[in-house]
C-alpha cells in the first residue's frame, strides 16, 4: 500500500515537473513572438515591409499590438467580430495612417486583395 502510494506521489511530482517545464517554454516563446512583434513594428513604422521571411511575423505582430493597445484589440474584435490575421494586419496599418497603397506595399499584396480584406471586414460588422 506504502509503495503504491509513493509510486503515485513519484507520478505527481513527475507531471508537476513536466507542466512547469511547459510553462517556461510557453512564456520563452511568447517573450520571443513579442520581440518579434516589436521588430516588425518598428519596420513597419519606418514604411518596411513585412519580412516574408519569417513565418509567424503578422502572428507575432498582432500579439505585440494586442499587448501594446489591449483596448484598442478588444474593440476591433468586438466591431469586426475576431478579425482574421491579414484583416487584423490591415487594421493596424490603417490605424498607423497608412494609404492602401502603402498597406499593399507592406503586405506584398495586389489591390484586389486590399479590395477583399476590407469587404470581408465590413462583412463581419454588418452581420453583427
Amino acid at each position: 500500500m506504502i509503495k503504491m502510494r509513493e509510486n503515485e506521489i513519484r507520478k505527481l511530482e513527475q507531471g508537476i515537473l513536466k507542466l512547469k517545464k511547459d510553462k517556461d517554454k510557453s512564456f520563452c516563446k511568447h517573450d520571443e513572438d513579442l520581440r518579434i512583434g516589436n521588430e516588425i513594428y518598428s519596420l513597419i513604422s519606418d514604411g518596411e515591409r513585412i519580412p516574408v521571411d519569417i513565418a509567424r511575423a503578422e502572428i507575432c505582430l498582432i500579439e505585440y499590438f494586442k499587448t501594446i493597445y489591449p483596448e484598442k484589440s478588444a474593440l476591433w474584435n468586438e466591431q469586426y467580430g475576431n478579425p482574421a490575421k491579414r484583416q487584423f494586419v490591415y487594421l493596424i496599418l490603417k490605424d498607423m495612417k497608412y494609404d492602401d497603397n502603402k498597406i499593399q506595399y507592406i503586405l506584398c499584396c495586389s489591390d484586389t486583395a486590399l479590395r477583399i480584406i476590407r469587404s470581408r471586414l465590413n462583412k463581419g460588422t454588418k452581420e453583427k
